[in-house]
């Protein structure tokens, strides 16, 4: 699907990452803090995962230069993420049909 008002493709990214150390908390909210500092995207996160959302190439350049950061560095870490080309409401909750 494209950006009606860009003509490019949108997507939605869902990103989970897995330190591969003891504690896992203070890289994965510093990865979220790098996220978040990158523009043209927008970012919800939970206890799970980050979802992104924008226009393919914003979104993949900002993962693209965070996740480096972090695989640059010395621990170990998986990544994880799935990609859908549809540009989500991901800061609203879905409602479900009972």
């Amino acid at each position: 699907m494209t950006n009606k008002d860009s003509g490019e493709l949108a997507v939605t990214v869902e990103v989970s990452m897995y330190p591969l150390q003891e504690d896992v908390e203070p890289p994965i909210v510093a990865f979220i803090h790098d996220l978040r500092r990158q523009p043209g995207i927008r970012i919800v996160s939970n206890a799970m995962s980050t979802q992104l959302s924008g226009s393919f190439t914003e979104v993949q350049s900002a993962l693209n230069k965070c996740m480096a950061t972090v695989l640059a560095g010395s621990g170990k870490v998986l990544f994880v993420t799935k990609t859908l080309n549809l540009d989500l409401a991901i800061e609203k909750t879905p409602e479900l049909d009972p």
